[in-house]
Formats: C-alpha cells, sequence, structure tokens
C-alpha cells in the first residue's frame, strides 16, 4: 500500500449526515489499511458546538453503525481517532474561520483539501471566507 503525503483534510458539514454515514468511514477505511498515516488530519467543522472529545465519539459511534463489526478494529480506530479534529463555524460567519486557520496552523500541512459536505447555498460563503481568512494556499484544494 502506497503511503500518503502529510495533509489536513477539513471536512465542512463534518458532523453531518453525509460525513457520518459515508465519508467518515470511508476515510476510517483507508486508515486502517494505508501503511503510514502520521501526517493525516481530519478537521471536522460544523454549526454544532462540539469539543474535539464529543466530536471524535459521534464519529465512533457512526463509524461502528456503519461499519461491519468484522471490519472495525478497535486499535486502527484508536489511531484514526488521533487524527480527527473538530472546530465550531457557521459558513456565513467569517469571523468563525479564525478559529478554523489558528487549528490549521498549529500544524501546517503542505496539501490542504476543504470538503464541502453542506448545502450547496453555502459554496460561495465558504469559499470567499477561506479567501479572506487566509487559508488557500497553492496546495489547496476544494471539493464540492
Amino acid at each position: 500500500m502506497i503511503s500518503l503525503d502529510a495533509f489536513d483534510l477539513i471536512l465542512f458539514g463534518g458532523s453531518g449526515d453525509l460525513a457520518m454515514r459515508k465519508l467518515l468511514p470511508a476515510l476510517y477505511f483507508r486508515h486502517r489499511d494505508t501503511a503510514e498515516t502520521g501526517g493525516w488530519r481530519i478537521i471536522g467543522v460544523g454549526r454544532e458546538a462540539l469539543t474535539r472529545d464529543e466530536y471524535v465519539a459521534k464519529a465512533e459511534a457512526s463509524c461502528r453503525r456503519f461499519v461491519a463489526a468484522k471490519d472495525f478494529d478497535e486499535s486502527a480506530w484508536s489511531a484514526f481517532a488521533g487524527c480527527l479534529d473538530y472546530v465550531k463555524v457557521d459558513a456565513r460567519e467569517s469571523a468563525d474561520f479564525t478559529c478554523l486557520r489558528e487549528l490549521v496552523e498549529q500544524r501546517p500541512a503542505d496539501i490542504r483539501v476543504f470538503y464541502l459536505a453542506t448545502a450547496p447555498s453555502l459554496f460561495a460563503a465558504i469559499s470567499e471566507n477561506l479567501g479572506a481568512a487566509g487559508l488557500v494556499t497553492r496546495e489547496s484544494r476544494v471539493v464540492l
């Protein structure tokens, strides 16, 4: 298995249905089956006021629900959970993006992927606020 370069996956809608049912279980599998994952960081972004621990617990409950028991490995989950973080951001409030910038700057990654698992009506506001907050680099990607 090929290892991946260090990256940040910033998941807008990180506590929503798409993230909990599909994205986080898929990322868990990829993490579980990848040789080197030391540079991974997955940051859930949402309107819900959650601590990191609350977000990790919510993600674990979801993965346990949507990943077959035979495929769920406790040690793999523990390693994956270490890659998770969460920040509360209202997509329409530019000031909220300061918290996201501060979290991202704690450990800069070469590659940033902003995955917008949100309503399409939020795409423009999120994109504008990412730019205004200085979060976009040459190596950034926005996934709609």
